[in-house]
């Protein structure tokens, strides 16, 4: 691990295709105030169910029925505040996702937390993406 050596502090990691302007300052804090090891910048996002959803007893009895009702869920940014401990969960030489590092954490007993982000959010991680993302900064601020 390239870095494992050079990261002595709290440190901050942000996936390459994300634009926001939340405020990293108090998702730091948050993260120190917690004694988190790794905090995950997360969204709320509210889904569209296309169909009707029951809900019923085990033996089948109907109690609710929601028809296309919104599900509200947190996301992940790709935006985390970590400590330099993260490194001995990671195994050498092999290829770790995010998920995965998360979940060996929780899995020995540390502290993973979430920080709800408010602000501007955009993933630019396909063409489409990025070609929307350029429409909407070039209204904001002209060419440049």
């Amino acid at each position: 691990m390239a870095v494992k050596d050079k990261i002595k502090e709290t440190f901050v990691i942000v996936y390459c295709d994300v634009i926001t302007n939340f405020s990293l300052k108090d998702m730091i804090d948050f993260h120190l105030k917690s004694s988190s090891i790794f905090t995950i910048a997360t969204l709320e996002l509210s889904l569209p169910i296309r169909y009707g959803v029951i809900t019923s007893t085990k033996e089948g009895r109907i109690k609710r029925w929601d028809e296309k009702p919104k599900i509200k869920v947190k996301v992940n940014s790709g935006i985390y505040v970590a400590e330099p401990k993260i490194f001995n969960y990671i195994k050498p030489n092999e290829v770790y996702h995010m998920n995965e590092l998360v979940n060996e954490l929780l899995k020995n007993g540390l502290n993973v937390f979430s920080y709800n982000i408010e602000g501007e959010y955009y993933d630019i991680g396909t063409l489409k993406d990025y070609i929307n993302i350029c429409k909407i900064f070039y209204k904001k601020l002209g060419k440049i």
